[in-house]
């Protein structure tokens, strides 16, 4: 019998935001604006561009003459470097649990704005795998613990990259079941013997939770998908796409050994 021996290390690392990709229904263009705070090193990053409806054959506009400012309740006001590529990078916010961000862009004359408040640090703590029976060799069980905090609502998100390569994008999870208590919940992915596994968990707020889960609606590699895919509700206000979250950031790496 194959054993699986997985080593791991806890990682801190610099926030960066992944592009969301979405294959937006509708026929109007917008600007997207997308970005976090985590509890993980600065910089910070924002980025602000326009989606590319199916519609249209132009491809999406990158917005380089936006003016971003984040703001948080101890009084700090950062206005972003302008990177001249669509990202905006800060230069003295710092994410900590409990504190009230507000993220304001204007563009051409016209000002978004969000309000997300980051949430307890949860730590992922363990992280196991195992062989998913039934399935063909390769395929394993990836298992993140960590304990839910009581007394409070929690949302979750998983993201998994074998290598360099983002192989499982948007996992949720809540504690409407499990509030206060420790969490062991499975999700799957492919890997081989020597392959590098990273695994990524963010503590969100609702809001960023709603946008999400409107995500996986439409996009695969979450848990669900509807029939009639829309716009996932964005906590952005005047009308853009996108979304501007404070989450807690957690991230383990590990190495697949097979042992014969």
């Amino acid at each position: 019998m194959n054993k699986i021996i997985a080593f791991f290390i806890p990682l801190f690392l610099l926030s960066c935001t992944k592009v969301i990709e979405l294959d937006i229904q509708t026929g109007s263009r917008k600007y997207v604006i997308q970005g976090e705070i985590t509890n993980q090193a600065p910089p910070y990053y924002i980025e602000v561009s326009t989606n590319a409806p199916l519609a249209d054959k132009a491809a999406a506009e990158q917005i380089k003459n936006a003016l971003v400012i984040i703001s948080d309740n101890t009084g700090v006001v950062d206005t972003l470097f302008n990177l001249n590529n669509g990202k905006y990078q800060t230069n003295k916010i710092v994410g900590k649990e409990g504190v009230v961000y507000t993220l304001k862009v204007n563009i051409n004359d016209t000002i978004y704005s969000a309000t997300s408040v980051m949430p307890t640090i949860i730590p992922m703590d363990s992280l196991v795998i195992n062989k998913a029976v039934g399935f063909r060799e390769d395929f394993m069980n990836i298992v993140p613990s960590y304990q839910d905090a009581e007394g409070e609502a929690n949302y979750y998100r998983f993201k998994a990259y074998r290598g360099d390569s983002l192989v499982v994008k948007n996992i949720l999870f809540t504690d409407e079941l499990s509030n206060g208590k420790r969490n062991s919940r499975p999700f799957f992915m492919e890997l081989k013997n020597d392959d590098s596994l990273t695994v990524e968990m963010r503590a969100l707020n609702y809001d960023a939770y709603r946008y999400f889960f409107g995500v996986n609606q439409i996009t695969p590699g979450g848990q669900s998908q509807s029939a009639t895919p829309t716009n996932p509700i964005s906590n952005i206000s005047g009308g853009v796409l996108g979304f501007f979250s404070a989450n807690t950031l957690e991230v383990i790496k590990m190495k697949m050994k097979i042992v014969k």
